[in-house]
């Protein structure tokens, strides 16, 4: 469990993440996660929605992580990650 704004250290590999969970006051709520994954060493960005995703850090280098929650259509603060992949 990483914490906000934590780097943490992998090694090269395919790893599911899955989003700090949001739990639903009214029980009615729409909640869905928007990712941002960004390669620093490539320069790549990848983008995707759920609470769980898969991702090959294939390669060595810095990757930064951005989690956006959403409730009801409505974007919450995001939560930051960076990992630094040997």
């Amino acid at each position: 469990k990483a914490q906000n704004y934590q780097t943490i250290q992998l090694f090269k590999n395919k790893y599911q993440l899955t989003a700090p969970l949001l739990n639903s006051t009214k029980g009615s709520d729409l909640i869905n996660y928007n990712w941002t994954v960004k390669n620093k060493t490539q320069n790549k960005v990848d983008n995707f929605n759920g609470k769980t995703i898969n991702y090959d850090f294939d390669v060595s280098g810095t990757y930064e992580i951005e989690i956006t929650p959403m409730v009801n259509n409505k974007n919450l603060n995001s939560f930051q990650i960076t990992i630094i992949c040997n």
